[in-house]
């Protein structure tokens, strides 16, 4: 039987009398099919008999071996080469997507596909067809092409071209095409043909491979195509600015980009005006002969005004010479200056000065209805240039904007610079190259087309009045885009986690943030605005790296409006302007939108928000990130999140002390209620600390207790948080007592989580701790308690608190227990009668301890006889200064080991200069509140001498020291490694990452 069988396996299956027979493919992801009895016979006779199973074998009922469809994902398609690839969901053959190819920098670049050679076997013939669109103006050659092999052996073989029409679906088709008898990897993929350069973005639908002699059903003409907005008014643009405006070092510079980008958008009639240049020029983009208005007021070397009057090279002089605005009318000013003032040293103060003088020429020389960009100049190095510099100017770009948009006024800051790199910037380090000017151009067209869109809708044309009898202040709106991507029918996704899309804490790493640019990002626990941790953003080279998140466009739906927050912190310079940005692309360009934006003390967290805030509709490949404007610090992001429209994104800061609460029961209970019908005293006569403690007596069940009812807001699901609370029973007995997490699940069900416990001896305050706890991250209706778990005793509770991760319980000296001798019969599980008797005593013996412990004795014998008088007596023996100070600190020592991890670890006693820890874990948590830790000066880790190479990773004290990468050569002769500790903890916790070696001890060494 040939190899080609094992492809195929056949379960036979009975059902309702009837024989089916049905087949899975094992290297592909494919929908299975179910074929008749008859049909899997003949299959699997003619797998037998003939030679055809290569053919036919991994094919569906159909014939059809696999389609795709690009719904929501590029299935397993990749870019070629510069190309990149994107589903598109306004232009598609069938279904709501296909896959958009764009930034192609050579012919052969494009979108490819891996075949499997066990389906497609050279030698055999198979049907490969697919649906294109271009949309370049003109008609193009798209082309089909196989690769095989790899390296000097590779090969390529032509499988189908289509001369595709401008804005048409095109079948590319070959029903029979042989597979070439070359072996290695084998690729699909489509290109224009070698030679041609045309470099035009396009699209690819409904792929189908199949055998031989089977035909796609796609036809030619039909699918949809996104039909550009029809716009036969004329719109008059002013470009101003010095030679990047001009276009020094590529004739017509952006400005042709720009001409031609709006035609494309389907803008018909645009007239570039200006003094300078000519109303026709052409140049040759994508392969094709493109012809641009050339008008414009660009003169290079310019700055804003002359630096003396009459010395020229003045831009505001030049203008007033040649009256140029007031003869040219413009509708749209775009104006870029500043280049040539920032080289020659100008201060900002006096650019800002003479951009208002500037822009005050020309708001009093236009239309009331015209509009003014402000652009920001691009990066540059030359004479002195630097991105300090840059950004400095820019931000006062902006701020002369907004003084004037803030009063009223029709001028709006544009973001020229964050649409460029500095691959885009030319070798003379001052002005943009070709693919820079490409670039800007498509900003600005994007802009315009927003603007005329958003706020100067065009319903003067003839074939708008008579065509449609509907309002015609929507007309713009109507037929910019498909209805499949009309606003009001697009329903907003519930937010995936509570009331929230996302929310990023960067407790446990930088989520899915990644750097921009050259910026690097990482999880930090150095500054944090809540938590412990926020996201660390550096080596950042221009102003617009920073830190950035893909956003997924079936959550945050073009078309709709949602409510983005971050907060953001530097702690470098005095000030610093952050800016929160979304890019996206559309119709294949790229564009930027400011999201919010905010100027920042230093060492200030600072909220970047945007309550309502509008994806455009059509956008894809949306990126949301910050940046800032003028400088180049390092900063930190914490809390990013998003909400649906509308919402006031709020978080708790952290609080002072880590402490989110702090119950010592002083004056009540703080908020804590009975549990399961127990009884909540403050009572004076026990206490951890200060005058009172909370007693809970009456339980029934060993569930009963004190609960605490914790808020979403504040104890976010999925996030670490610490938990500490001191307990002491006085039965006699040692107990085991516990903190609890009840809370509901999106399943529905109540849940119960183990936070600490311990077992506890009689009259000795216990410390129950975790200081890293996750919240559940399905939880709601979260409920801490305390409970006893091996019976119904009344115990105390005091000193409780819920704060950030890693954060230890108060230090206090506990209260003496010469002062708490007479709460004998209180512990005891007595009546509330025997309770008040008590408190009575107390009053009366509090002078005299001897006296006390009488009169105690006395009425816990009427009581009950036998317990109580083996409760007194252990009590009296345990109450001796001495021995219940170190009873304590054992106790509480032992308690903390058990609860932040499974090794058990005794601490040292203050007097001893140093200790030596056993059975330390890596990555657990351990607790030094048991000595005087502030007083520890070195920590010893000792290795098992098996380190290897392998240990080229790092070794961290967590929380304590920056993190120090240790390696091989850091190692003593003793295999040990030493920390000097300059800022101790009260947790102690040792990470290894990568390496090999194990933990034998661990030496704290002391002052």
């Amino acid at each position: 039987m040939r190899k080609s069988m094992h492809v195929l396996l056949f379960f036979l299956t009975v059902k309702e009398n009837e024989w089916k027979v049905r087949r899975y493919q094992m290297n592909k992801g494919f929908l299975k099919k179910i074929i008749s009895a008859g049909t899997a016979a003949a299959m699997i006779a003619a797998a037998i008999s003939t030679a055809a199973i290569p053919v036919f074998g991994a094919a569906d009922v159909n014939g059809v071996y696999f389609t795709n469809s690009f719904e929501g994902s590029s299935d397993n398609w990749t870019n070629r080469g510069g190309a990149s690839i994107s589903v598109n969901t306004q232009n598609y053959y069938d279904g709501s997507g296909s896959l958009y190819v764009s930034g192609r920098t050579s012919d052969w670049n494009g979108a490819s596909v891996k075949l499997d050679t066990s389906e497609f076997v050279p030698g055999q013939t198979y049907s490969f067809s697919a649906a294109v669109l271009q949309k370049s103006g003109s008609d193009v050659t798209l082309q089909m092409t196989l690769q095989q092999g790899s390296g000097d052996t590779v090969s390529y073989t032509h499988v189908a071209n289509c001369s595709a029409k401008s804005g048409e679906w095109t079948k590319l088709e070959n029903t029979q095409f042989t597979v070439p008898q070359n072996s290695g990897d084998t690729y699909l993929y489509i290109e224009t043909p070698s030679g041609s350069n045309v470099l035009c973005d396009f699209y690819v639908d409904t792929v189908q491979a199949a055998v031989s002699g089977k035909a796609s059903p796609v036809v030619t003409g039909k699918g949809t195509v996104e039909q550009p907005p029809v716009n036969n008014h004329t719109i008059k643009i002013m470009p101003i600015g010095d030679s990047i405006t001009f276009g020094w070092g590529e004739d017509g510079g952006y400005r042709k980009y720009l001409d031609y980008a709006l035609k494309q958008r389907g803008y018909t009639a645009i007239d570039m005006v200006g003094p300078e240049g000519s109303n026709s020029a052409t140049f040759t983009y994508n392969g094709q002969d493109v012809t641009y208005d050339n008008n414009h007021a660009g003169y290079s070397g310019y700055r804003i005004k002359e630096d003396e009057p009459g010395s020229g090279w003045g831009l505001l002089e030049k203008l007033q010479e040649k009256d140029a605005v007031k003869q040219a009318q413009p509708d749209i000013i775009l104006l870029i200056i500043g280049t040539n003032d920032m080289t020659a040293a100008h201060p900002v103060t006096r650019c800002e000065s003479e951009l208002h003088s500037l822009v005050d020429y020309l708001l009093a020389n236009i239309p009331s209805d015209s509009i003014i960009f402000m652009g920001s100049i691009p990066e540059f190095t030359a004479y002195g240039g630097n991105p300090q510099r840059v950004g400095n100017y820019n931000a006062t770009v902006q701020k002369v904007a907004n003084d004037y948009a803030n009063a009223g006024r029709n001028v709006r800051f544009a973001d020229v610079h964050g649409c460029l790199s500095s691959s885009d910037i030319d070798t003379d380090e001052l002005h943009p190259n070709g693919g820079g000017y490409e670039k800007m151009g498509k900003f600005w067209a994007g802009i315009v087309d927003q603007y005329i869109q958003d706020t100067k809708p065009v319903v003067t044309t003839p074939e708008t009045t008579t065509t449609t009898t509907t309002s015609t202040t929507t007309t713009t709106t109507t037929t910019a885009k498909p209805t499949t991507a009309t606003t009001t029918t697009t329903p907003v996704q519930t937010p995936v986690e509570g009331t929230y899309f996302f929310h990023d804490t960067f407790e446990n790493g930088a989520a899915d943030w990644n750097g921009r640019g050259a910026a690097s990002v990482a999880a930090s626990g150095n500054a944090s605005y809540a938590g412990d941790a926020s996201l660390f953003v550096n080596g950042r080279t221009s102003c617009w790296n920073g830190a950035t998140k893909k956003l997924d466009t079936s959550v945050f739906v073009p078309g709709n409006a949602y409510s983005f927050s971050v907060m953001a912190m530097q702690d470098v310079i005095d000030s610093e302007n952050f800016k929160f940005t979304l890019q996206y692309n559309l119709n294949g360009e790229t564009y930027y939108a400011g999201v919010a934006q905010v100027k920042a003390a230093k060492g200030e967290w600072t909220k970047l928000a945007n309550t309502s805030f509008m994806i455009p509709e059509g956008a894809s490949d949306l990126y949301l990130y910050v940046e800032t404007i003028e400088n180049l610090t390092d900063f930190y992001i914490d809390d990013a999140a998003a909400a649906t429209s509308n919402t006031n994104i709020e978080f708790e800061e952290k609080p002072e002390n880590n402490y989110y609460f702090y119950s010592k029961f002083e004056k009540g209970t703080d908020g804590w209620v009975s549990r399961g019908g127990t009884k909540l005293t403050v009572d004076s006569n026990y206490s951890y600390a200060g005058a009172s403690a909370l007693l809970i007596t009456e339980r029934t069940s060993t569930w009963n207790g004190a609960a605490y009812a914790l808020s979403t807001d504040t104890f976010v699901p999925g996030k670490n948080y610490s938990f500490s609370a001191y307990v002491m029973q006085n039965t006699g007995t040692e107990q085991n007592l516990k903190l609890t997490l009840q809370y509901t699940s999106t399943d529905g069900e109540v849940y119960f989580a183990s936070i600490a416990s311990s077992k506890t001896q009689s009259r000795a305050w216990t410390k129950l701790e975790n200081t890293s706890y996750t919240i559940p991250a399905d939880a709601t209706e979260l409920l801490f308690y305390v409970e006893a778990t091996e019976s119904n005793c009344d115990f105390y509770l005091d000193e409780v608190i819920g704060a950030a991760e890693i954060t230890s319980a108060p230090e206090t000296t506990p209260v003496p227990e010469t002062t708490t001798t007479t709460t004998t019969t209180t512990t005891t599980e007595k009546p509330t009668t025997t309770t008040t008797t008590t408190t009575t005593t107390t009053t009366t013996t509090t002078t005299t301890t001897t006296t006390t412990t009488t009169t105690t004795t006395t009425t816990t014998t009427t009581t009950t006889t036998t317990t109580t008088t083996t409760t007194t007596t252990t009590t009296t023996t345990t109450t001796t200064t001495t021995t219940t100070t170190t009873t304590t600190t054992t106790t509480t020592t032992t308690t903390e080991a058990t609860t932040t991890t499974e090794a058990t670890t005794t601490a040292p006693p203050q007097s001893q200069t140093s200790v030596v820890l056993k059975d330390v874990v890596y990555g657990e948590s351990y607790s030094l509140n048991g000595c005087d830790y502030n007083s520890i000066d070195e920590i010893i880790i000792q290795l098992d001498g098996n380190v290897g190479y392998g240990f080229g990773g790092c070794l961290v004290m967590g929380y304590w020291e920056t993190q120090n990468a240790y390696s091989h050569s850091d190692l003593n002769a003793d295999n040990t490694i030493r920390f000097k500790i300059t800022n101790p903890k009260s947790a102690m916790t040792i990470y290894n990452y990568w390496g090999n070696m194990k933990l034998v001890s661990v030496t704290l060494v002391f002052k």
